[in-house]
């Protein structure tokens, strides 16, 4: 899968950011090589296949693809670093009785929840070098396309604050029922 495929697969509907996009790269170039040991794999013969399970057995390398990681497995759990449910009960109450603490976390997580679906703004074109056409023609063409996009990305950002405002008055409308 391409990642213009990952981009366009996700509901996103704002731009990535860098961490994001480069995840995506990370997990396209996984995916094409995993695509590629399972063709190159289906090409092996029988013998080269036991002599690959032999070599494995021999590193000790029982990695199976199918099962995945065991999160219960490790030398962690032996060092005491697994999760403890006896500690659940220590969470403060103070924070989280606290509506403001929680409106602000509400806001920063439906913000980044908007923000992770947005579809990222193209700014970057390639140029054809080969084409006959002029640099200044392909650069007014350029100049054209930013501009579009500038302009479309504005009237995106108009709509999304008007969403914005009614969404932080729909909380706050909740959190005086909540409070009343």
């Amino acid at each position: 899968m391409t990642i213009s495929k990952i981009l366009n697969s996700t509901n996103r509907t704002g731009p990535y950011n860098l961490h994001q996009r480069s995840c995506l790269v990370v997990a396209a170039q996984l995916q094409a090589s995993k695509r590629l040991v399972r063709q190159a794999e289906l090409r092996l013969t029988n013998e080269q296949l036991e002599q690959i399970l032999k070599h494995r057995e021999k590193k000790g390398n029982h990695y199976d693809p199918e099962k995945g990681s065991d999160r219960d497995e490790g030398p962690s759990l032996s060092k005491g670093k697994g999760l403890d449910p006896r500690n659940w009960g220590n969470i403060s109450a103070e924070s989280d009785m606290n509506l403001d603490e929680q409106q602000k976390a509400y806001e920063t997580w439906k913000e980044a929840q908007y923000w992770a679906q947005q579809e990222p703004v193209n700014l970057y074109h390639k140029m054809n070098p080969s084409s006959k056409k002029s640099a200044e023609e392909q650069n007014r063409e350029l100049q054209g396309t930013y501009e579009r996009e500038t302009s479309r990305t504005k009237n995106e950002l108009t709509k999304l604050r008007a969403h914005l405002a009614k969404e932080k008055e729909n909380i706050n409308v909740f959190i005086q029922t909540l409070l009343s």
